[in-house]
């Protein structure tokens, strides 16, 4: 289970409260870097594990859980600061807990990512990056306000995935 794409997936649980913190401490560069760092590891895992031979649906869900822990955790951080609406780290947290029970504890064919899921998903990457850029480095109200956009877009989204997939969920046989 510790191979190098669940380690570099398992980063990003390391890598949220670090990015937090070195923006605390007023150490851009570092917050920059290692925002930098968490979404390179979101790009490489999953092609490192497939190419290896060890793509795994374990691996899978220790990379969606990661990757929901990293986004929301800096979704609500981001809030706190007035850049992304309050109600986008709940619901990554509600839509990703769906997920994960539908893959594990309902077994459902469907818990697999819909293109919906795999839109939010990188999303979310473009919502704290470009929240954080906001916060930090383009600090004008057009860029603030196009990153609340995209923001309340995703909600709506969001609100979308975790309805079909209570339909599908409510709708479907599981013999």
């Amino acid at each position: 289970m510790l191979n190098l794409p669940n380690l570099l997936s398992l980063s990003r649980v390391v890598l949220a409260p670090a990015i937090i913190a070195a923006d605390h401490a007023g150490i851009l560069w570092l917050a920059c870097l290692l925002l930098a760092a968490a979404v390179v590891t979101d790009l490489i895992d999953g092609p490192i594990a497939r190419r290896k031979g060890i793509a795994t649906p374990r691996g899978t869900l220790i990379d969606h859980g990661c990757d929901a822990f990293f986004v929301s955790s800096l979704c609500a951080w981001l809030a706190y600061h007035e850049v992304l609406p309050i109600w986008l780290s709940p619901l990554i947290a509600i839509a990703v807990v769906q997920y994960l029970l539908d893959a594990v504890w309902l077994k459902q064919p469907g818990s697999r990512p819909s293109r919906l899921g795999k839109f939010n998903g990188i999303g979310y990457y473009v919502a704290v990056v470009s929240g954080y850029i906001a916060l930090r480095l383009i600090t004008g109200s057009w860029f603030t306000q196009t990153v609340q956009l995209i923001a309340w877009l995703l909600i709506l989204a969001t609100v979308g995935s975790i309805m079909s997939r209570l339909y599908f969920t409510f709708t479907t046989d599981r013999q």
